[in-house]
């Protein structure tokens, strides 16, 4: 496969190459079936990325990038903001999320978009706050049929009252977890004619692996290590 640079490339090779001077050397090459440019040191046996890193894969017939991954290494670890792209054909996903030492730390958000009428319409977002890849604090996501809101404690465990609220027209009721600090001490219903409580199986959390599993892990997994992606994962105490 032959690729070309995009302007972004273009721009980043620029940039990147002015810190030789600073030690860093700048190199681009084929990667993962895409395209990168990055600057590193040399290592004992292999390349340490220090500094900007920028990654291209798959080109539209206009020589847009379709999937672009940024950000930088410090020390071969992922370091401060980076920034996830995947665009198809009627849909796209970005996800912003920030490292320290190769760890998430701060805030973590995906954002997909949905394309109608030739331009991108915002249908969900999740927003969360990862110390250490676990999730502190306030837990906020709104999708076209239903928002989320939830918490976790200290030690990322989920404490508090969860809701989802769902705006489907043929639902009937709100989804409500209380946790307190990992242990689910009730979970049901709202019967939204009768007012009623009916009992129910716990539907939030697995909702929030699945839209990280479907939109943004297997992005952050493309650049750097696996293990410190965040997979979506809230631990309950057994």
């Amino acid at each position: 496969m032959n690729f070309t640079y995009t302007s972004k490339l273009k721009y980043w090779k620029y940039k990147l190459k002015r810190l030789d001077a600073q030690g860093l050397k700048f190199h681009k090459s084929p990667y993962k079936n895409g395209m990168a440019c990055f600057t590193y040191r040399e290592g004992s046996n292999a390349y340490i990325y220090e500094g900007g890193f920028l990654y291209e894969h798959a080109y539209n017939n206009f020589g847009k990038a379709l999937t672009r991954i940024s950000g930088r290494f410090k020390d071969n670890k992922k370091e401060g903001v980076w920034t996830y792209k995947n665009q198809e054909a009627q849909s796209k996903t970005l996800l912003t999320c920030t490292y320290v030492d190769g760890v998430h730390q701060g805030e973590y958000t995906i954002k997909t978009y949905s394309r109608r009428f030739l331009r991108h319409h915002l249908i969900r977002m999740l927003k969360v706050t990862l110390l250490n890849n676990k999730v502190i604090g306030p837990i906020k996501v709104v999708g076209s049929t239903y928002t989320i809101q939830a918490n976790c404690d200290e030690n990322g465990r989920p404490d508090g009252e969860w809701f989802m609220d769902i705006r489907d027209k043929n639902s009937q009721y709100k989804h409500v977890e209380t946790w307190n600090h990992g242990v689910l001490e009730a979970c049901y219903n709202i019967n939204r004619v009768s007012g009623s409580h009916e009992m129910s199986e716990e539907k939030i959390r697995p909702k929030i692996m699945q839209i990280v599993r479907d939109q943004a892990y297997g992005l952050e997994c493309r650049i750097g290590d696996k293990q410190t992606a965040w997979s979506g994962s809230i631990h309950r105490n057994v």
